[in-house]
């Protein structure tokens, strides 16, 4: 006979899901993918292509002027596969290489406007297939398919937003090989379509780049409400332009050029510290700011309205005064808390100030989010 599924909760899971609910979500995404890959499969077909060619078409239309390196990088193969693609396309026109301007012996890739044209072609077709289904499912779904498809993922989703392909490549690929899943944009208005198809968990973000600048981005990001973690990268480094990144609600602040390493660890730190930490063995009890609440434990702060958001430094700053209430705490302390001790005193005072506009009445006449001076800041609570 042949095997049926069993009709049992699934391990632990806390939805208490059935064996059979599981199936029919796995058979689903079998369809889905079958149907979603339909348009461009016979499209490709009729082009003598296949899925490969299709991965080829998009990693480089994304990111031109990529290293055939980086293409084996994310595509995972072997250079004898990627060579039996490659070349064809090259010489079909689809695919254009020219050597690297520093290196001479690197191939560097870019889509033809024939291999451009094509790529929106596949990316039209499967385009529409997804906004059918939104549609037809409303626009509560939006949020629902964003936490599923991050939950399938696994991995830190960050968006990596440069005017530079050839910084923009390289960036990519290393932070792919470090086990973050990373996807680019050329400008803001790359990176804002992005953002509204994905719930990304960081943002590193170029500064200076044509059109609107980064520092406009993440401004315009933060009126918006949307909290994500920016990493902000420029050429300029001295404290002046720091504090600039802060006050327009960056997190952290790396100068050009840098060490990948670097880079990877002050991400890292940024993600650890928008992560609310596990439950201490003698949690502190909730905060009362007012008519507002902070629970320690949850990283949450709310009010009669519901929860305000926070992003991951304010959260941060939040956490380490409502751990000593009437405990005056230095900057130097406080940048510790926030994982930028390098950021500077005047980096803190900008956090303490966005913090202050979401915590206080009126944020010029603090309540409960007092300054010392010469010596840092207390946390008061109270109604």
């Amino acid at each position: 006979m042949p095997a049926t599924p069993r009709e049992q909760a699934a391990g632990s899971n806390l939805l208490f899901l059935r064996e059979s609910e599981l199936r029919l979500a796995q058979d689903l995404l079998f369809f889905g993918y079958r149907d979603f890959t339909a348009g461009p499969d016979r499209l490709l077909a009729e082009l003598n292509m296949g899925r490969a060619h299709h991965r080829v078409l998009h990693f480089v239309g994304r990111a031109p002027g990529m290293t055939v390196g980086d293409l084996l990088g994310i595509l995972g193969i072997t250079k004898q596969s990627l060579g039996r693609v490659l070349q064809p396309m090259i010489e079909d026109g689809y695919v254009t290489q020219a050597a690297g301007r520093v290196d001479k012996r690197q191939r560097l890739l870019s889509l033809t406007e024939k291999g451009a044209g094509l790529e929106r072609r596949l990316y039209d077709c499967q385009r529409e297939w997804v906004m059918r289904a939104y549609r037809e499912a409303g626009p509560a779904a939006v949020e629902g398919f964003r936490r599923v498809m991050r939950g399938l993922m696994g991995e830190d989703a960050s968006l990596v937003v440069d005017d530079d392909a050839r910084l923009r490549s390289l960036l990519q690929r290393y932070l792919t090989e470090n086990g973050f899943r990373v996807t680019a944009a050329a400008d803001a208005g790359e990176a804002r379509a992005a953002l509204n198809a994905v719930a990304f968990d960081l943002l590193v973000l170029d500064v200076m780049m044509p059109g609107e600048t980064g520092l406009e981005l993440v401004e315009s990001l933060r009126r918006q409400g949307r909290d994500v973690p920016v990493l902000m990268l420029t050429a300029r480094g001295d404290p002046d332009d720091r504090v600039a990144g802060f006050e327009h609600g960056a997190d952290d602040y790396l100068a050009k050029p840098f060490d990948p390493r670097e880079l990877a660890f002050r991400i890292r730190t940024i993600l650890k510290r928008a992560t609310p930490p596990p439950l201490p063995a003698t949690p502190a009890g909730p905060v009362q700011l007012g008519q507002l609440w902070f629970d320690p434990d949850r990283s949450e702060l709310r009010g009669p309205a519901g929860a305000t958001r926070l992003t991951g430094g304010e959260t941060a700053l939040l956490a380490a005064l409502a751990g000593r209430p009437g405990e005056v705490l230095s900057r130097e302390f406080i940048a510790e808390a926030l994982g930028t001790p390098d950021a500077g005193e005047r980096a803190v005072d900008v956090q303490v100030t966005r913090l202050r506009r979401k915590i206080e009445p009126d944020p010029r006449e603090p309540r409960f989010l007092h300054t010392i001076r010469h010596k840092g800041y207390v946390l008061r609570p109270g109604p």
